[in-house]
């Protein structure tokens, strides 16, 4: 993950929020966590692939995520 929220709600660092659905979420997070059925870990930009769908990125980061994803076509 490389979101800053996902990852306070997920080390149970972050204080109860007013919206029901968040505590619930969270819930279940904490859940996951304390059974090591899921253990966070923070993936910086270069890294995530997800990026490649989720943001505007420099050409240099796009082409590294996309040659990663995909067969990179021959240069001619």
């Amino acid at each position: 993950m490389d979101n800053t929220t996902a990852e306070v709600f997920s080390n149970n660092t972050a204080f109860k929020s007013k919206l029901k659905h968040i505590d619930v979420r969270q819930e279940w997070v904490r859940v996951l966590r304390d059974k090591n059925i899921v253990i966070p870990k923070h993936v910086p930009t270069l890294d995530n692939l997800a990026d490649l769908f989720t943001k505007i990125l420099p050409e240099v980061t796009f082409v590294g995520l996309r040659d990663r994803m995909m067969i990179p076509l021959p240069r001619t």
